[in-house]
């Protein structure tokens, strides 16, 4: 029986997401994401954070297939971590790095570091709940 979620597909499509999200002009000045704050922080900031979240989790289903169907390797856990926390700072960092190079959108250091925050709270996330979400998934 085909599993209904296929964990590639979804990482593909999440990307494609981000691409999209990172090069279209989607936010102006003079949005309320700009202008509205909470704790003292822009909404923009908290909605990079949430975008960005899922990321570890979903490198992290990727990785964990590709290592037992292909190439048939047992990864330590260290290893593995390590490339999820490695891939997800590097994926975050270039969806802003682009936009250096498109005239209508701004390199913004602020949500670069927001990226980065959602990143790491992904991971430490997923390395808590790991094992279950490798169970629910198996199910």
């Amino acid at each position: 029986m085909r599993k209904l979620i296929n964990i590639n597909n979804i990482m593909y499509l999440y990307i494609l997401i981000l691409i999209l999200g990172s090069v279209l002009p989607l936010n102006s000045e003079s949005s309320s994401l700009n202008n509205d704050y909470t704790l003292r922080i822009r909404h923009d900031y908290w909605l990079h954070v949430l975008i960005y979240l899922p990321i570890p989790v979903l490198l992290g289903l990727y990785l964990k297939g590709r290592s037992e169907e292909q190439i048939q390797l047992q990864i330590n856990k260290f290893r593995f971590w390590t490339l999820i926390a490695l891939f997800s700072f590097i994926i975050t960092a270039l969806f802003e790095l682009v936009q250096l190079w498109i005239p209508y959108r701004v390199f913004n250091i602020n949500d670069l570091i927001s990226n980065g925050v959602g990143a790491i709270i992904g991971l430490s996330v997923m390395m808590i709940f790991w094992k279950r979400l490798l169970t629910a998934l198996a199910a």
